[in-house]
């Protein structure tokens, strides 16, 4: 299990602490759970962190979560906050806040407008992705997490494989692997399941439904698991019964790019090229028009989405430490789909799949 020590948090913070100084701010503030999470290691459903550039730092809660936050946190103090301006008012006057940085993309327009008006003498700076800049690159603990997240979704997945037969529903399948996910010591799932079959199987996010599985169907199942609030994700299509020429065809086509991804992932290569060489494999077969449509891959931790995220626009460079899906696919309306994909740790050397289940198509 992940252990968010003192030194673990406290060097986050200090390391988001040089780009305060950096943006001319006094103090930053977050309430996103997932960066909440990361500068302070608390896993409460509600609270706020407050950075502030002398050191200083808070966790504001309510009394709900008092004790856990100080169980949570060291080096924060603890600061009841019962939905009160007034609280955060005097924190960042204590403080000495001139400026402070709030997250753009999280904050709701609602709670800007009630800042501004409730803490007048505040300078309230909009910033982008500062902490994510961060949690880019995971640190050893963090990887450990996740790959813990990996090892319990690949022990449901082989449990789940011997229910998967003909006439099993889709939807059956799925409550299977959320019971047995959690009973295999998951904290939770990190998204509902993607469970897939026959034609359905060409939607790149297709949810169970009440289908019933038929014999020589393929089925896709998009999997994972939660532990402290990391994520794995995994992605396998099967056969149910004997594959024929054309899903084998297919399959060796996906598999022969995923491949190549992850051969290119490593320290120095950009997004967009691995995304292009991948995309490069199936458009240059005859199944150029149904290929996957979105970014190759993604970043997990904290979000099962996070940078980086490998598309044509891909402005990140990998660095050791990224860890990152492959999940090429082929989709093809009315027929069916295949889509492969695996965590990937970039190293400094070659690219590490945390993933073992055996890419060899699987004929249940």
């Amino acid at each position: 299990m992940l252990e968010v020590t003192e030194s673990n948090s406290s060097r986050r913070r200090e390391q988001l602490r040089d780009g305060l100084l950096q943006l001319d701010l006094d103090a930053f503030i977050t309430h996103n759970s997932s960066n909440r999470q990361y500068l302070s290691g608390f896993t409460g459903s509600f609270g706020l962190v407050i950075i502030a550039a002398n050191g200083s730092d808070l966790l504001l809660t309510d009394s709900r979560y008092i004790e856990q936050a100080q169980s949570q946190c060291p080096g924060l103090s603890i600061v009841e906050f019962k939905r009160d301006w007034s609280i955060i008012a005097r924190q960042l006057r204590d403080l000495g806040v001139n400026r402070a940085g709030y997250e753009s993309y999280h904050v709701a327009v609602q709670w800007l407008t009630e800042a501004q008006e409730n803490i007048t003498d505040v300078e309230w700076v909009g910033t982008q992705g500062i902490v994510e800049d961060l949690r880019i690159v995971k640190d050893q603990s963090e990887i450990a997490a996740i790959r813990e997240a990996q090892e319990i979704t690949e022990a449901v997945f082989a449990e789940i494989l011997e229910s998967v037969k003909p006439g099993i529903v889709e939807r059956d399948l799925a409550t299977e692997f959320m019971y047995l996910t959690r009973k295999h010591g998951a904290e939770n799932l990190p998204f509902d399941p993607i469970i897939a079959s026959g034609p359905r199987s060409a939607l790149p996010h297709g949810r169970p439904t009440d289908k019933v599985i038929q014999a020589g169907e393929f089925v896709t199942f998009d999997i994972g698991a939660k532990i402290d609030g990391y994520r794995s994700d995994m992605t396998r299509t099967i056969v149910v019964g004997k594959a024929d020429a054309r899903q084998r065809e297919v399959y060796e086509l996906v598999l022969k790019a995923e491949e190549v991804g992850i051969a290119a992932m490593r320290s120095g290569q950009s997004g967009q090229e691995i995304d292009a060489m991948v995309r490069d494999v199936i458009d240059s077969s005859e199944y150029k028009e149904y290929a996957f449509r979105y970014g190759v891959g993604h970043g997990v931790g904290l979000d099962i989405h996070e940078r980086p995220l490998f598309s044509a626009v891909c402005p990140d460079t990998l660095s050791p430490g990224m860890v990152i899906t492959m999940e090429p696919g082929i989709y093809i309306p009315g027929w069916g789909g295949v889509r492969i994909e695996d965590m990937v740790v970039v190293t400094e050397g070659d690219p590490e799949v945390i993933s073992t289940t055996t890419k060899k198509l699987l004929e249940v």
